[in-house]
């Protein structure tokens, strides 16, 4: 099953698909409903390749604050940095960013049933992708 990758170099990403929506999901090992997510959600979603072709999903660790990722613009930051900039202080929650770092959709912030979550999902990515496609860059 195709594991959902950590969040090491987000400029590499983007150089490399600056048309994908870059989806930051912030997870913590000891938390219950991000396991949920994983299993009921995302796990099938990374497993089906629905979304790779629009969308690049990396996981960041809200419980390992130190860890250290490029960011954007090529500049070391650390997993707290990314957390104080998208103000995440639940998990889980998905950021959906373009490619310089901006948010191109409304965050997906916790998870409590599984009913909905995945048209939540499809529309966050599709209002992303719109938002990626109507920027004159």
């Amino acid at each position: 099953m195709p594991e959902m990758p950590v969040a090491k170099d987000l400029k590499t990403t983007v150089n490399q698909s600056p048309q994908k929506v870059v989806v930051l999901y912030f997870t913590a090992e000891y938390c219950m409903y991000c396991q949920a997510l994983d299993r009921d959600v995302l796990g099938p979603v990374m497993r089906s390749g629905e979304y790779a072709e629009i969308a690049n999903f990396l996981r960041l660790q809200h419980d390992e604050p130190e860890t250290k990722l490029t960011d954007f613009d090529g500049s070391l930051v650390s997993n707290r940095d990314l957390i104080q900039r998208y103000q995440v202080n639940v998990t889980p929650t998905l950021i959906y960013l373009g490619p310089n770092g901006h948010e191109v959709a409304p965050p997906l912030i916790g998870f409590l049933t599984v009913d909905f979550y995945g048209a939540y999902l499809d529309q966050s990515l599709k209002d992303g992708r719109a938002q990626l496609f109507s920027k004159t860059n």
